[in-house]
């Protein structure tokens, strides 16, 4: 003991100074410095007794709660009663089954002097600061002496305590140690937090696709240990149940929902800890497209001699996946359903015979499956367009016969005029 008191004292005492520091000066460093060795030397032999008793050494938090394999960070502070003090012993004892020690010091300290770094002992459980602040010392009410940051362990209660070893020592010239109370914590370490359960569903497999069944079924696994799940299905993507059983089964079906995205959040109770929350997302769309009508281009048709439809709709929550169309002449009583094949807009219609009567249907689909029918029909378009095609030599014949005769008969007209 007396010989780090003394190792101590020569750092207080040898250290510091400049080069060029006066003889005078080393004097008057070496006789307040020396107060502190004086202190520290009765200190180990017992001497002087206790004055004020009215310095503590304080540990923050001084209670909590924390899982296994958490880390958290307690603070040594010391509160100096109103006294001015030059040196600190701090003994800190904890529990090395339930607490590990990560870091020992934070950086950050009032004690400008250090006998020797934070020492540490994960095997005995315990910590010692041995510093001091030379010449005119501290006064303070919550002065910080380190910054420990712990693991947790195992579960259980761990008490932690700073030692009847310690010290707080005042700058009266004496080392009068003033410490009159010591602190203590009590922390609860509990078992690690369970994780969210993996949730799934029969119906809504797929979190990113919509689905037009606004029945849904979900389950999750049944894990080991687990007493009961709290859950809720909201429109918030990152709302929290609270922390009260909702079942103790391992699936649930929701009826009649509205459409929209909804989140079905649910955690899971193990060892009577709420774990963390799981978040599934179910897409819902059970309307079909908007209402829409197909167009037929009259002018494009007559020019490129074959009909052109043109059709478009919206869809409120899923968006538009796809079209089909399909043709039939309605003049034929097959019994068939019309066969449709996807087709963008604007949609050339395949050739038609003469003459029947067609009806053309464009079929919208969402991406949640629903459909929305726009029906035109384009007989008459089509027989129009097949006498130009088919009859185009002499309709050309005709009008240039008809081109002549308007001819002739101008030439005629002017000729009479001219007589």
């Amino acid at each position: 003991m007396y010989n780090w008191r003394f190792s101590f004292w020569y750092t207080l005492c040898m250290k510091g100074g400049t080069k060029n520091e006066s003889g005078e000066g080393i004097k008057r460093r070496i006789a307040a410095n020396l107060l502190v060795l004086v202190s520290f030397i009765l200190v180990s032999f017992g001497g002087l007794p206790a004055r004020g008793q009215g310095a503590k050494i304080l540990i923050n938090p001084n209670a909590g709660s924390f899982s296994v394999e958490s880390t958290f960070d307690v603070s040594i502070f010391v509160d100096t009663g109103g006294d001015t003090v030059n040196a600190v012993d701090v003994q800190v004892k904890f529990p090395p089954d339930k607490l590990q020690v990560i870091n020992p010091s934070a950086g950050t300290s009032f004690i400008s002097l250090w006998l020797q770094q934070p020492t540490f002992s994960n095997k005995d459980g315990t910590i010692s600061f041995v510093g001091g602040v030379p010449e005119k010392g501290i006064n303070t009410s919550a002065g910080l002496v380190s910054t420990i940051t712990f693991r947790a362990r195992a579960p259980g209660r761990a008490v932690m305590e700073i030692s009847e070893k310690s010290a707080v020592l005042a700058a009266d010239g004496k080392g009068t140690n003033i410490l009159g109370s010591i602190g203590k914590a009590n922390f609860t370490i509990v078992s690690k937090t369970p994780g969210g359960p993996e949730v799934f569903s029969t119906t809504h497999p797929d979190q990113d696709q919509w689905y037009n069944n606004n029945n849904v079924t979900v389950a999750w696994d049944d894990e080991e240990g687990v007493s009961g799940y709290s859950y809720i299905l909201s429109r918030n993507p990152a709302e929290i149940p609270d922390n009260i059983n909702d079942s103790e089964q391992s699936s649930i079906n929701f009826t009649d929902l509205k459409d929209g995205v909804l989140y079905l959040h649910i955690k899971q109770q193990r060892a009577g800890l709420y774990g963390d929350t799981t978040h599934y997302q179910i897409k819902i769309d059970t309307e079909p497209p908007a209402q829409f009508k197909p167009k037929v281009e009259l002018l494009t048709a007559q020019i490129a001699r074959q009909a052109v439809v043109e059709f478009f709709t919206t869809d409120a929550l899923s968006g538009i996946n796809r079209y089909e169309v399909a043709v039939f002449d309605r003049t034929k009583e097959s019994g068939e359903a019309p066969f449709f094949v996807e087709a963008t807009s604007p949609y050339r219609v395949p050739d038609i015979i003469p003459g029947a009567r067609l009806s053309l249907i464009v079929r919208a689909f969402d991406n949640a499956g629903n459909a929305r029918d726009g029906t035109i029909g384009i007989n008459n378009l089509n027989l129009f367009v097949s006498l130009l095609r088919d009859n185009w030599i002499g309709l050309v014949i005709a009008l240039v016969i008809l081109a002549f005769l308007t001819w002739h008969l101008r030439t005629a007209h002017h000729r009479r005029k001219s007589r």
